[in-house]
C-alpha cells in the first residue's frame, strides 16, 4: 500500500460556521488540516507578504506577521462546502481574507482550523487540568 493511500487528513473537511457583518445568516466554510509542506508554503508566503523585499526577519510574535501566517493558512485550509464550487478554495488569496474580515473573524477561523489540525497531529496541545499538573 502506498503512503498516499494512508494519508487521509485532506479528506477530513469539517464545517465551520461564520457570521459576516451585514448578513442575517451564517455561512458555512469547510476546513481541513494542512500538510507539513503546505504549512511551510504558508510560512514562506507570510514572510513575503510581511516584507516583500526580504530585507527584514519578523519576530515570531509580531502581530502583523502572525496575521499573515493565519491568512496564508486559511487560504489553504478553507474550502466551499456546497454547490458547483464544492471542494474549491473558499478564499482567493490572503489579501482577500485580511481586507474582508476583521481580526476576530480571522482569529476564529484560524483557531477552528488549528483544532482540526490537532486532531490529525501526534502531539496533544490541549491538556486537561490533570495532564497539566502531571
Amino acid at each position: 500500500m502506498k503512503f498516499s493511500a494512508l494519508v487521509k487528513g485532506q479528506a477530513d473537511v469539517r464545517p465551520t460556521e461564520l457570521m459576516l457583518p451585514g448578513h442575517e445568516n451564517s455561512i458555512v466554510i469547510g476546513q481541513r488540516p494542512i500538510s507539513a509542506w503546505e504549512e511551510k508554503d504558508a510560512i514562506d508566503k507570510a514572510l513575503v507578504m510581511f516584507d516583500p523585499k526580504g530585507t527584514s526577519k519578523p519576530a515570531p510574535e509580531d502581530p502583523r506577521y502572525v496575521m499573515c501566517i493565519w491568512a496564508q493558512t486559511l487560504v489553504l485550509a478553507c474550502q466551499c462546502m456546497d454547490g458547483d464550487d464544492k471542494g474549491e478554495p473558499f478564499f482567493t488569496d490572503a489579501n482577500e481574507i485580511l481586507q474582508g474580515l476583521d481580526r476576530d473573524r480571522v482569529s476564529y477561523l484560524y483557531e477552528m482550523q488549528q483544532r482540526i489540525q490537532e486532531d490529525h497531529g501526534m502531539r496533544k496541545e490541549r491538556l486537561s487540568p490533570e495532564e497539566m499538573m502531571a
